[in-house]
């Protein structure tokens, strides 16, 4: 879903602007994630799952936003940063505890 809600994700954000498109699309996730954690059955659980999927084409739009509004000289450790963040955030499940 994420491959194809990307590109449309992105063509609403050029339209619309990007704050806004990253905040439904959070929602949407959001919405995703909830119906997933209540899901009753297998059908509620690919719902969810196509719910979150299409919602998923926010990453693109960070990096758009991050381009508008950083200076030219920074943009690279802007980008660095938030692919960093979201490595961070995908690999907090392997994290150990001391």
């Amino acid at each position: 879903m994420r491959l194809v809600s990307g590109p449309i994700w992105g063509n609403l954000s050029d339209r619309l602007g990007r704050k806004t498109v990253l905040i439904v699309s959070q929602v949407g996730t959001t919405i995703g994630w909830v119906m997933l954690a209540f899901a009753p059955n297998i059908w509620i659980v690919f719902l969810a799952r196509i719910i979150e999927g299409a919602s998923g084409g926010n990453i693109g739009i960070t990096q758009a936003y991050a381009a508008d509004v950083v200076r030219a000289d920074e943009r690279a450790r802007a980008f660095a940063t938030n692919r960093g963040m979201f490595g961070a955030g995908m690999g907090s499940d392997r994290l150990e505890v001391a």
